[in-house]
């Protein structure tokens, strides 16, 4: 296959904004699009290795999955290997379970189905699992289990139907992509049947591109329209990187823009072209020829670094782990990557070796899943008067999920038909959960009021506004529809006397939040908004805190250097932007759990219990505090 500098290049385009998508840096809000890319890129170069190993007949399956593990697996490997040891040094127990967990998936190829049973791509918790990313590696193996046997079993087709039949199944998979971002977010970002369409955009261009090689007079009949194709292909992908974000539904409709880019430049741009010449520079090359290295390095050394420094990492410290990516990928390019590939390396060689490091990553995955990451030789290695603050996250949180379960289960029914107190409505995401069940366990302490709790998000606060304005506002998010819907049919609002938003606001929600609160208050009805009050991961923070041997007053002062100031920045512009509201005050959340003025914050009880488990969701102990506090502090009744 002739080399094509500006492919390289490509994989530039690709591999940079999801590093900088993961490093947090706002203006690349669509870096993780970049994957998309690499998938288009991977289905024509692994296509067109197929189809002209066929046509000189010398195709194997044998020596293709040769290639894909000389190329794919020394160097994950050798990033897993370096995990090891930093996971086991700084994890606490849940985390390092997990880990082990993602060591087994990662090694047999299904950490894309791990992630798609225990975390969604996009929320906090996936900031610090090292091997993440994975996923995408995950995705493209399980494809090429199958692809290599359908171009077997295809190979006597007439190259037109082969291009029917993958472009039909590319079709069917875009159109559950498409049903799947709206209804299954998380399969959908996941898993193969929906990711398959982009892999095989790829395989589509490459037959196209092997079976009608344009003539020079050809080429430069259409020099115009290919240099237009392929900017426009390149403006898609850009276009993608820099509009869409965390909320955009994906990969659905809205994942045409960086496939069918990339699909443009590969058909379009040639190293004389103006994109081919951007992309052909030697840096892009550069940093293209070491993109498989810098992928796999760059998720461990943020979500390592997460987890070590707690508390948010500061933006310099940001810049220096995106730098140090760099270095890295290129000593495992140049030592792992490139001799790996080598003849000297041999077919035996590579099934034994690949075959024992499987086996041991299998393995020392199963120690840190059945020994609950190592938990007992945590507790033996803290001094035993802080060892209440090694906590077996999932225990806690096992005991809440079925204790909130089943206090709101009826949480949201109507509100009594003799009115004899007053009806509070509580109204919000999972928070609105902890305080709904906080006051339902106190009865005797706010037993003058009937509280009910509705689910309706930041996200969804929005739509609820339009709604009112506009009745034929159509609500996208289906999630949104049903929670409006249900609000409206048991008329809570209507006969509420009182309401309490509280949710985790954002930074683009908390202004159409508190449009939600001056259309509530309009009503001359009191809206309580509770501030955000978030922290780094409780249980992680508190493990660090007892392996450095913290004394209690130092302790508590960790708490309050991890809150998070994302969330606190966003907490103090909704206050502003609802101080002047008739009927509405805001409440500091942050006062139930600490003293600011003090800068310390207490999250466990004096027995040893935490508060919160993860960042800002309250325990079964929590909720008992929380209610104690809320009493003291005066801000139900």
């Amino acid at each position: 296959m002739k080399y094509r500098p500006e492919i390289d290049g490509l994989r530039t385009v690709a591999v940079l904004p999801v590093i900088l998508f993961h490093a947090g840096y706002e203006l690349f809000s669509g870096g993780y699009v970049g994957v998309d890319v690499f998938f288009v890129i991977s289905g024509y170069l692994i296509t067109t290795i197929i189809v002209s190993d066929q046509a000189q007949g010398r195709f194997s399956l044998a020596r293709f999955y040769e290639r894909r593990a000389r190329r794919i697996l020394p160097a994950l490997f050798l990033v897993m290997f370096c995990c090891i040891p930093f996971a086991v040094a700084w994890f606490p127990p849940d985390q390092l379970n997990d880990f082990g967990q993602s060591l087994i998936a990662t090694s047999v190829y299904l950490s894309n189905v791990l992630f798609f049973l225990k975390t969604n791509y996009f929320n906090n918790f996936a900031e610090t699992e090292p091997l993440l990313h994975t996923w995408s590696l995950a995705v493209e193996e399980q494809y090429y289990v199958f692809f290599p046997m359908l171009m077997i079993l295809c190979s006597r087709l007439r190259k037109s139907r082969l291009a029917l039949m993958l472009a039909a199944i590319a079709l069917c998979s875009l159109a559950l992509a498409e049903w799947s971002s709206v209804h299954a977010p998380t399969s959908a970002f996941y898993l193969l049947h929906t990711r398959a369409w982009e892999l095989l955009t790829g395989a589509l261009v490459a037959l196209h591109l092997f079976h009608n090689r344009p003539s020079a007079g050809d080429a430069a009949a259409v020099g115009f329209l290919r240099e237009a194709a392929a900017i426009t292909g390149l403006g898609l992908i850009l276009f993608a990187i820099f509009a869409y974000d965390k909320r955009t539904p994906f990969p659905g409709l809205y994942a045409l823009a960086p496939v069918i880019g990339t699909a443009l430049i590969i058909l379009f741009a040639r190293r004389e072209s103006i994109v081919g010449r951007i992309l052909g520079n030697p840096v892009f090359v550069g940093i293209g020829l070491i993109s498989y290295s810098a992928y796999l390095w760059h998720q461990p050394i943020f979500a390592i670094a997460r987890t070590y420094y707690v508390i948010p990492i500061p933006q310099p410290v940001y810049l220096l782990l995106t730098l140090a990516v760099f270095p890295l990928a290129y000593l495992s390019w140049a030592f792992v990557e490139k001799p790996a590939r080598s003849a000297a390396f041999t077919r035996r060689n590579v099934v034994v070796s690949m075959s024992g490091l499987t086996a041991a990553f299998v393995a020392i995955g199963a120690v840190g899943f059945l020994t609950k990451g190592l938990l007992e030789y945590r507790l033996a290695h803290v001094p035993p008067e802080l060892r209440k603050y090694v906590v077996d996250k999932n225990v806690v949180k096992d005991e809440r999920v079925s204790y909130w379960k089943a206090a709101t289960e009826d949480a949201d029914k109507e509100f009594p038909q003799e009115k004899s107190k007053r009806f509070v409505l509580i109204l919000g995401d999972s928070k609105s959960d902890d305080l709904y069940v906080t006051v339902d366990r106190h009865k005797d302490l706010f037993g003058d009021s009937i509280y009910r709790r509705a689910r309706l998000d930041d996200e969804c606060m929005a739509d609820f506004v339009e709604r009112r304005r506009n009745l034929d506002h159509q609500i996208a998010d289906k999630d949104c529809r049903r929670e409006i819907e249900a609000l409206s049919a048991k008329n809570l609002l209507d006969r509420a006397d009182e309401y309490i938003l509280t949710t985790i606001w954002q930074k683009h929600t908390y202004q159409a939040a508190a449009d939600f609160a001056r259309l509530l208050a309009s009503t001359g009805k009191r809206v309580s908004i509770l501030s955000n009050a978030e922290f780094a991961d409780v249980t992680r923070a508190a493990l660090s805190a007892a392996v450095m041997e913290m004394d209690e007053s130092h302790i508590n002062h960790f708490f309050f250097k991890s809150i998070n100031e994302d969330r606190q920045r966003t907490s103090v512009a909704m206050e502003e932007a609802v101080k002047d509201i008739k009927n509405v005050r805001f409440l500091e959340k942050l006062d139930i759990f600490c003293d600011l003025p003090a800068q310390e914050c207490r999250l466990f009880s004096p027995d040893g219990q935490p508060y919160i488990y993860d960042t800002g969701h309250v325990t079964i102990t929590g909720a008992d505090f929380f209610a104690n506090r809320l009493r003291e502090l005066g801000w139900l009744g």
